[in-house]
């Protein structure tokens, strides 16, 4: 929802036509699955085991998954990548179901890199 009103209100901030559909192909079925195994499946299994507390995985999931995305050296795209992880980390700790994550992962980083707005 916050992509729709913000590129309805300032449309695109960076122009990503140069990409071509085999980024988009290896962004939807490799790097957004291995991010949510990453920082959802595996690091929630190792904080488990460390036996911290589930709002502290969630947190800690969310803070490492926003710090990947300082390669975008942008703090509006930290700020809402780390915030969609805490949805994505309530999410997982109630279900442990990483496929509609990875899905989510999937289309609304896919949307945002081509609508200019990552």
């Amino acid at each position: 929802m916050m992509m729709v009103i913000y590129y309805t209100q300032n449309g695109s901030r960076i122009n990503n036509s140069a990409y071509s559909w085999s980024f988009y192909l290896f962004f939807v079925f490799l790097s957004s699955p291995l991010q949510e195994f990453l920082y959802r499946g595996f690091l929630f299994g190792i904080l488990t085991r460390a036996k911290l507390a589930v709002w502290l995985q969630i947190l800690l999931s969310s803070f490492l998954y926003g710090l990947v995305h300082l390669i975008y050296k942008d703090i509006p795209t930290l700020l809402l990548t780390s915030l969609i992880g805490l949805f994505w980390g309530f999410h997982y700790a109630q279900y442990r179901n990483l496929y509609s994550i990875i899905i989510s992962h999937s289309l609304l980083g896919a949307i945002a890199i081509l609508v200019g707005l990552v």
